[in-house]
This record gives C-alpha cells, sequence and structure tokens, in this order.
C-alpha cells in the first residue's frame, strides 16, 4: 500500500512538473521526468549525418529538448552514462536561445534546457 501510494505521488509530481516546463518562460527552473536521447548531428541542405557527431535532447512525454552542453555542468561525457534511462532531471528551461554557440561560428537557434543535476527513477 505504500508503495502504491508513493508511486501515485511520484507520478503526481512529475506530471505537474512535466506541464510546469512546458509553459516555463526564460530561466524557469522545473524537475521533469523523461529520458536523455542521443541523436547523430546532421547538417547542411541534405541533413547529412555527421559520423562520431552526436545531440543530446531530453524526451519529457511528447516533447523532446535540446539539452545545451556548452559551458554546462553536464557535457557529453556526463550524459552519455544516462542515455536511454527513466530520469528525473532538474533543468533551467530557456524559451529561445542558441544551442551550440561557442564563438566560432553560427548557431543552431530554439528552445533548450541546461540539466542541474539529474537521478534515476
Amino acid at each position: 500500500m505504500k508503495t502504491l501510494v508513493m508511486l501515485i505521488a511520484l507520478l503526481g509530481f512529475g506530471i505537474s512538473s512535466n506541464a510546469f516546463a512546458k509553459k516555463g518562460t526564460q530561466g524557469d527552473t522545473a524537475v521533469m521526468m523523461g529520458k536523455v536521447v542521443k541523436e547523430a548531428f546532421s547538417h547542411g541542405k541534405d541533413n547529412k549525418p555527421i559520423e562520431g557527431v552526436y545531440d543530446y535532447f531530453f524526451q519529457s512525454g511528447d516533447k523532446k529538448y535540446f539539452i545545451k552542453t556548452y559551458k554546462a555542468k553536464f557535457g557529453k561525457d556526463e550524459l552519455e552514462k544516462w542515455v536511454g534511462q527513466s530520469v528525473q532531471a532538474k533543468v533551467i528551461f530557456m524559451a529561445r536561445g542558441n544551442w551550440d554557440d561557442n564563438g566560432q561560428g553560427q548557431s543552431r537557434v530554439g528552445e533548450y534546457i541546461i540539466v542541474l543535476s539529474i537521478k534515476k527513477v
């Protein structure tokens, strides 16, 4: 019975947290349930995948957020450990900004998150 109550509480918290993040504005901090997804980086008009280069996303429900790793606590090496796992992540939601701006060229622009912490659920 205790386990069932805890599970319902966690699901309710996860649903309300995810709803908050989807409606978040620039700079909001949220806790989201989901999984880290790794995808091949594609470039150019042909959308040709670049071998050995990957982007990381946070999949939460029907929404997928780009995870910004440049100058972030969770770089690609750290995120790699979490790929495919069900996790709870504390994030900063950015409604619009440069995804991969490192001062060395054009950056993709859109909404993204910065991961502050991750734990397995």
